[in-house]
């Protein structure tokens, strides 16, 4: 049942204990399989409503890998911002010699061993590659759409983006050229969360983006009831903000204010 499951276990110990919006968390898990697609929906909740949580899943085995939900799953962990990736022979030594009793033993990886990561290994980067057609992330999908269409130079276009994380590094910077090219281009940007935002590529992503005139901005409440009436199929339910969801909208604009002085 997945209630009994670890990742439920871990989770319900967690949130139990309030998490400082001031602070930010690293936590690793070494499990041995990847989570279930329940499991998985309890995480990405719990990743949403805890920006300063960064989490990294180190799984031994990946269940039903050809399973369509369990790959949707997976890909769900990884668009919320959580990293997951295969055990390597370090990980295995250090769990051997941190979380089992072996008896003074060293550890010893069974045969085949290096076949085995290396085939799980890279059946996890074919899962989660970002679009399964292009291959990128949506920036760079978007642009590819947006210049193949001629745009004219007599011409004012308004763009604005409503994205899960801010842009990584390498987008950044082509958005910001784009723009640079383009005078007549100006695009708001609204993300859910910021995508580490304690790294300094990424905070210079952010301001590049700024210098070329893009409007970056937290999505507050507001934006997500209009993105969940506009873009989600939702059945004909009203949106429900989930618990702190003010508490995150005023943290991530404080730290995305100190990025873009």
């Amino acid at each position: 049942q997945p209630q009994y499951h670890a990742e439920m276990c871990f989770l319900s110990w967690f949130c139990g204990n309030q998490l400082p919006a001031y602070k930010r968390f690293q936590i690793t898990w070494f499990v041995s399989w990847n989570p279930c697609p329940d499991c998985v929906a309890k995480v990405t909740e719990f990743l949403a409503e805890h920006p300063n949580v960064t989490l990294t899943i180190s799984a031994a085995r990946l269940y039903y890998y050809w399973g369509k939900d369990w790959r949707r799953a997976l890909r769900r962990l990884h668009q919320a911002g959580a990293r997951v990736k295969i055990m390597d022979y370090e990980e295995f030594a250090y769990c051997w010699e941190n979380f089992v009793y072996n008896e003074g033993q060293s550890f010893m990886p069974w045969d085949k061993f290096d076949d085995n990561y290396a085939f799980l290994h890279h059946k996890l980067k074919e899962i989660l590659q970002v679009d399964p057609e292009t291959h990128c992330h949506a920036e760079r999908c978007f642009l590819s759409w947006f210049c193949d269409n001629t745009l004219s130079p007599k011409k004012n276009y308004q763009v604005t983006w409503y994205i899960s994380w801010s842009p990584c590094p390498e987008c950044a910077g082509e958005v910001a050229e784009f723009l640079a090219t383009h005078s007549n281009v100006k695009l708001t940007i609204y993300t859910a969360r910021l995508y580490y935002f304690w790294d300094t590529d990424y905070q210079e992503g952010l301001r590049s983006l700024s210098e070329e005139g893009a409007s970056v901005e937290i999505m507050g409440y507001e934006d997500f009831k209009y993105c969940w009436e506009k873009f989600v199929y939702d059945d004909g339910e009203p949106f429900k903000p989930w618990k702190g969801i003010n508490t995150n909208f005023r943290f991530l604009e404080r730290r995305l204010w100190k990025i873009l002085q």
